[in-house]
């Protein structure tokens, strides 16, 4: 065939390239993952050999790292809250252990829940009170006294000592602040003072079912809908009711400002449903945009490769035939008969394939963000939301984008 800018095996090679980093532009292939098998397994073992502190650290930082609907999660509470029952460190490993139950499947629960009346049977015989510690907006407390002192979400339920007490409370924008309180034999509440953030605005959340809880950065605001007042940032959203599929978002929170939402949460056979009927389709239009383009590698290298070599001979003819006429063609006659036949001949059939190609890709691109789209359209828990974006791709002959998915 005649090259012409760009060659059969280039296009070929940037054709296919585009496709395998389009189908496989991936975050697991883009950026290395946290190991969170590896970490648990670290902190099982610095447990069994005593470095209960340690081990409670690295479970912390698996509940930073790992998503709400991660479904070990309620493990590494209750890791955490025995080790803190090792420790003495009672509130705290109360604490832990009813997070753990909240998440525990059915038989983990009862379990739990039996340890757990057992600990507070100790902690108030151990003259602790069991308090509620409430504030006017979104922050985190920290019992200051000792070095292991964890972070813990307002509001919250908690075990004081009468006596003095001292807390730092902090912000969600990270603005933190020392409190100190008396607590007596009657107290029953504490409010925490959480510093005003920089910037807030309003979050109003209209939820269906009614009874559908909802949280904002895992922290439980109301039943059905909220309206409440949340700092200037990114933010999680998640509601969630038994029988249905769990709705998880971000958004963002402008100072001053309003963001409304308005979830409606799929009952999770119909979820189920609607998810197998655009996998099906998925798959369709996936493979039907794969077959236009296999059509168009067929078009460029069948028909147009078989056209070429016809013309070719035939233009080797046509020179023959003037030479033996006796009146030899110019350099000049032959490139302008060679491009007259490439252009009747061969031409029609590139264009064909570069048609073939452009629909082909379109499609596969459109069916690929379709796809990225509606897995987070249907009410599916997501770990994250991700948008389409295009990165530098070097291939033969040139260079070009290639485009990102991640799912």
């Amino acid at each position: 065939m005649d090259t012409r800018g760009f060659s059969g095996p280039s296009r070929c090679i940037c054709i296919l390239t585009s496709i395998f980093c389009l189908l496989l532009g991936h975050p697991v292939l883009c950026q290395q993952k946290v190991d969170i098998t590896a970490l648990n397994d670290r902190a099982i073992e610095l447990s069994k050999n005593g470095m209960l502190g340690k081990a409670i650290e690295i479970w912390v930082e698996l509940l930073e790292i790992t998503e709400a609907e991660y479904a070990y999660r309620w493990v590494f509470h209750k890791n955490i809250g025995q080790n803190f029952q090792k420790l003495t460190k009672l509130p705290r490993a109360w604490w832990h252990l009813t997070q753990a139950r909240k998440l525990a499947p059915e038989d983990g629960a009862k379990k739990l829940a039996k340890r757990i009346a057992r600990l507070e049977d100790s902690l108030t015989s151990e003259g602790f009170l069991r308090v509620e510690v409430k504030a006017a907006r979104l922050g985190e407390f920290q019992p200051v006294e000792d070095e292991l002192a964890n972070w813990y979400p307002l509001p919250a339920t908690w075990w004081f000592k009468p006596g003095e007490v001292h807390l730092k409370v902090r912000s969600t924008g990270g603005q933190e602040v020392g409190q100190d309180a008396v607590v007596t034999p009657q107290t029953k509440q504490l409010t925490a003072s959480v510093p005003v953030p920089l910037a807030e605005g309003e979050l109003v959340v209209v939820a269906s079912p009614p009874d559908a809880e909802i949280r904002v950065d895992d922290e439980l605001l109301g039943i059905g809908r909220i309206d409440v007042t949340v700092a200037e940032g990114d933010h999680v959203l998640t509601v969630s009711h038994s029988g249905y599929v769990t709705y998880r978002g971000s958004f963002g929170i402008i100072g001053n400002g309003t963001e409304e939402r308005s979830v409606v949460l799929l009952r999770e056979a119909d979820a189920s449903t609607t998810r197998s009927s655009l996998h099906k389709w998925h798959w369709v239009a996936l493979g039907s945009s794969l077959a236009v383009i296999g059509a168009g590698c067929g078009t460029y290298w069948g028909w147009a490769g078989s056209a070429t070599a016809d013309q070719r001979t035939a233009h080797l003819d046509w020179i023959a035939a003037q030479v033996n006429s006796g009146q030899p063609p110019t350099e000049a006659d032959k490139d302008t008969d060679w491009e007259n036949r490439l252009h009747n001949n061969v031409l029609p059939a590139e264009i064909t394939s570069y048609i073939l190609w452009g629909v082909g890709g379109a499609g596969l691109i459109a069916t690929t963000v379709w796809m990225a789209v509606s897995a987070t359209g249907t009410g599916e828990a997501q770990a994250a939301r991700h948008l389409p974006t295009l990165a530098p791709m070097s291939v033969s002959g040139g260079s070009g984008l290639m485009l990102q998915l991640q799912f």
